[in-house]
Order: C-alpha cells, then structure tokens, then sequence
C-alpha cells in the first residue's frame, strides 16, 4: 500500500522507474545525510570551542558502534529482508540529525554522531543486500558500478552542501536541512516500489546451507581469497589518506598543493567507477581485481622516490584507478559467491573490516610512521598489497560467474 504521504500518481511514477536507481537514489541520499551530518558536526564543535580530543571522539562515534554491530545487523537483515530495516533506519536518521537544531552542546553532537553513524551503517547493509538481488548473475558488477557511482558523488557532493549551508544559514539550520534528507528514501520505500525483491527472500534455510561462524562460511564457500583482497584495498586506501597529508607536509608543498593531489585520487576513484562495465566486458572480475591491486602496489612503492607535485599527482590518479575498481570488484565477487541466506551477514563482516580499517590503521600507522618515517610506511604498505596479489593470483584464471 502507497504511503499517505505520496500522492497516487507519484507512487505510480516511481513504480515505472528501474529499480535499481531507486534504491541507488535511496542509499545515496543517505550517505549524503551521514557524510554532511559527519562534516556539520566537526564544524559546529569547533564552533562551539570544543577541544580537538572531544572533536575526534565525536568522529570516532560514526563508526565505533557500526563497527561492533555491523555482523549482527546483518544477520538482522537475513531473516526480516531489507525494505523494512531501511525505513525504519530513514527514521532514525532523521531523529539523529535533529538535536543540534533545538540544541547546540556536546551532548547532543554525540547523540548525532552515535544514532546517524550507527543507523546509516544498518541502512548500507540493507540496501548493499538488496543490490545482490537485483539482476542475474552478471549483471552484479554493473549494479555494483552504478551503485558505487552514487555514493561517490554524495561524498563529494556532503561538504560542499553542508558548507554552503553553515555558511548561508547557520550550523542549527543545517542539521535541520540534514534531517530533511531521509524523506525522500522515506517517500520511496513507502510507496512499495522495491516490495517485490523482498519475495526473493528465501522462504526457509535449505538443506545443504552452510552453518557455523561467519569466518566459517567463508572459508567453506571459497572466499577467502575475495576477504584478504578486501582487507589489502580497505587498508592501502586509508593509509593513503593519512600518510600523502604528512609526505606532502614533509616535503613543503602547501596545503592547497597536498588537496589537490587528494582531490585527483578521489576524482579519479569517481570516475573510474562509472566505467566498470567497460572493464568486466574484456576482463573477469578476477582479473580487474587482481590487475587493480597489482598497479596499486606499483604506485604505492614509487611514492616515496617522486618529491614533485606533478609526479605524486600522477602516482595520486593511477593509484585511484586501482583502488577505485577493486572496492566493487570485491563487492561484485562477494555478490557472485555468497549464500543467498547468509549475504547480510558476509556484508556485515566487509563492513566490519571497512570500520576496524578506518578507525585503527591511521593510529597503528601514526605510531609505526614516527619511529621509521613515512617512505618505509609506504614500502610496507606496497609489500603487503603486492602478497595479497601472489595469495590470490591462482584466481586469474577462475571462469567468469563461478558463484552461486
């Protein structure tokens, strides 16, 4: 049943449109919320005269509880489907965003920071769920492309709405504008236009169904070689947005010269994204995976041999370039070789890995970047890539769709 808050020819129109860029439209808009609630909330602290460890600890809550509860949540989403998990999680997100507009302190810039940072996690798991239902088997990796499109223009487009906002109408103003966001992904699940995916749900758990532990699903569905890829990419791309700051500073480029570079690392991730299909036409996953990371080693030894802005710029773009695909080839190949009654709860574990990855790899490199430097980081990181491309290098030739 249409929601009251959609008029009868407006659910009709979403319900001619493709699903799958509603629900891209649906998680995107969501991590346009998070991403501007997450830059808002750092601004309007320092606003506040907040000290920077307070700061970081607000930051650190967008991923503290998504990182403990993401296996769960995913299991969550396994039994009940996922258009309800995301309804409910659009709700909460618009509760999260609204306490620093009738309150600007600590206590509600936690709240902001606990309830958003914890329910748009749950929403990712659900709609990265539903994005595995959506299509055959070969079309994953152009969903995934498509789907990963989107949320890389939200996280560009967060700060520049978010700024502009503070700027034009004040930080209270731009958590309620924040707060406005959920009601679109709101309007369209309630209209019932991704209802019919939720039939695809299996109606109990088949015989032959692996049981056990998440980690013993993986192993006995062969993904262990997709996970350690996962990791290696997770961590060389978060290593990377912590130690090009310091290099650059090292070297005495200024600070518009060291955005830049970064700028052209995420353009290009953007972009090379909206490509993929291109790729997987010629290649199987495996092998864009595996050439993505190989070129991603490359890039990461060279860094420390180039001191110029013109060379790391470069290195900067090459390295989006491999980087960019293998977080959907991953994702596509999770897709391709998961059961389909344990797929919420094997997301749950990527994104698991994704949090501990942003969360503890920059302070675990902080401490190993002051006692060696930041050159032999950059080696290490290198030579961690480039093991995991000779772990799972067997898999160059695995036929294409070899999953479920």
């Amino acid at each position: 049943m249409a929601c009251a808050a959609c008029p009868p020819a407006v659910a009709r129109a979403m319900k001619s449109l493709n699903p799958l860029y509603l629900l891209v439209l649906i998680a995107s808009t969501g991590h346009l919320a998070h991403d501007g609630a997450r830059f808002a909330v750092t601004l309007y602290a320092i606003e506040l005269d907040i000290s920077p460890a307070i700061i970081g600890a607000l930051g650190a809550m967008f991923s503290l509880l998504p990182a403990i509860t993401s296996l769960v949540i995913g299991r969550w989403v396994d039994r009940v489907g996922a258009r309800g998990p995301m309804l409910s999680c659009a709700v909460m997100m618009i509760a999260g965003c609204s306490p620093p507009f009738f309150q600007g302190n600590i206590v509600t810039l936690l709240i902001t920071s606990t309830v958003v940072g914890t329910f748009y996690n749950a929403s990712f798991i659900a709609a990265s769920r539903l994005l595995g239902q959506l299509g055959a088997s070969g079309e994953h990796v152009r969903n995934v492309g498509v789907s990963s499109t989107g949320y890389s223009i939200a996280i560009l487009l967060a700060p520049l709405v978010a700024g502009f906002s503070i700027d034009a109408w004040g930080h209270a103003n731009t958590f309620l504008l924040l707060a406005l966001l959920p009601l679109l992904p709101i309007a369209i699940l309630g209209t019932g236009t991704l209802r019919f995916l939720e039939r695809r749900r299996r109606p109990g758990l088949p015989a032959d169904a692996p049981c056990g532990g998440v980690l013993d699903v993986v192993e006995r569905s062969g993904m262990r070689h997709i996970f350690i890829a996962n990791i290696c990419s997770q961590v060389a791309w978060s290593l990377y947005v912590f130690l090009m700051p310091i290099y650059g500073s090292e070297l005495g480029m200024s600070a518009s010269a060291i955005g830049l570079v970064m700028s052209g690392f995420s353009l290009t991730t953007v972009l090379i994204r909206s490509v993929l299909p291109v790729f997987v036409r010629r290649m199987t996953p495996w092998q864009v995976l595996l050439l993505s990371l190989a070129s991603a080693c490359l890039c990461l030894a060279a860094f420390p041999f180039f001191r110029g802005f013109a060379a790391l710029m470069a290195l900067g773009i090459v390295l989006g370039i491999g980087l960019g695909l293998s977080g959907p080839m991953t994702l596509s190949l999770i897709y391709e070789h998961a059961p389909p009654e344990r797929l919420g709860e094997l997301l749950g574990l990527r994104i698991t890995l994704m949090n501990v990855s942003f969360t503890g790899v920059p302070l675990l490199s902080g401490t190993i970047t002051a006692a060696i430097g930041v050159g032999p980081v950059f080696w290490l990181l290198a030579a961690g890539v480039g093991s995991s491309c000779l772990a799972i290098r067997r898999n160059w030739r695995a036929p294409r769709h070899a999953g479920r």
